[in-house]
């Protein structure tokens, strides 16, 4: 559970980070996904 949680955690940091950051139309569509 506890694991779960921090993995959920890193996923929306991840995912907010690469929003925050200019990134290329291409990888949008990816990150999306993931989220």
């Amino acid at each position: 559970m506890m694991w779960w949680a921090l993995w959920c955690a890193v996923v929306v940091a991840g995912g907010a980070g690469v929003a925050a950051a200019p990134a290329p139309d291409s990888l949008t569509p990816l990150d999306m996904v993931q989220m």
